[in-house]
């Protein structure tokens, strides 16, 4: 099971960030660990779970994360079109992911600026009926 870590600091200017900062930091790195599992035919929802927000150089992102069974979690990631700044970008950019995890992901990220140490994730991926 991978460990999930993020910035605490900026790497341009070494200060301390923000919780929205060190959120943005970790979901870019959940993202480089689950790529392999994200559902490719994205229906266009964006979940109903616990919202967390925020703007990286000016781009609002959002993820949202549901529990499905104990341990086993959805992810939606919004990247909405016109971003600007460090991730720039055009088009509205909607993944899903799943993953396994023995915490519940929302509360660390709410607690974020108090845990530097990460979490654990695993990607879990999509069974086709």
């Amino acid at each position: 099971m991978p460990l999930v870590t993020h910035n605490t600091h900026s790497k341009r200017t070494g200060n301390l960030m923000r919780a929205a900062g060190m959120r943005a930091s970790w979901t870019k790195y959940a993202e480089d660990v689950l790529k392999e599992s994200e559902r490719k035919d994205h229906d266009g929802l964006l979940g109903t779970g616990e919202r967390f927000g925020f703007f990286p150089k000016g781009s609002w992102i959002e993820i949202r994360l549901e529990n499905l069974t104990e341990g086993l979690w959805k992810v939606y990631v919004n990247r909405p079109a016109g971003r600007e700044g460090i991730a720039t970008g055009a088009e509205q950019v909607l993944r899903t992911y799943r993953l396994q995890c023995d915490e519940d992901p929302r509360e660390f990220l709410r607690d974020i600026v108090n845990r530097p140490e990460g979490l654990w994730i695993e990607p879990h991926g999509w069974t086709t009926d």
